[in-house]
């Protein structure tokens, strides 16, 4: 595999944009990225991430605060088990 990553010379704030090029063909550079259930973005910082995951989390937990009121102790445990552990 060749791979090359070229840049146009000089200081990092007169540089011209950097690419990165595998068998001939130029990557686009994105802001944020997917890879395996993983957002990162273009700093390699996991801010996206976390935030998406405090999100999903945040919203499987108020369907378990609204259930508490209504069925049983077991029922409430294998709710969990369903939405946590699946």
């Amino acid at each position: 595999m060749q791979a090359s990553v070229a840049h146009t010379p000089g200081n990092s704030e007169t540089a011209g944009p950097k690419f990165i090029r595998i068998y001939q063909s130029i990557l686009d550079q994105v802001e944020t990225a997917l890879y395996r259930g993983c957002a990162i973005d273009q700093y390699l910082q996991w801010d996206i991430h976390i935030n998406a995951l405090v999100q999903k989390v945040s919203q499987k937990l108020g369907i378990l605060k609204y259930f508490k009121r209504y069925v049983t102790q077991s029922h409430l445990t294998n709710l969990y088990k369903t939405i946590f552990q699946s």
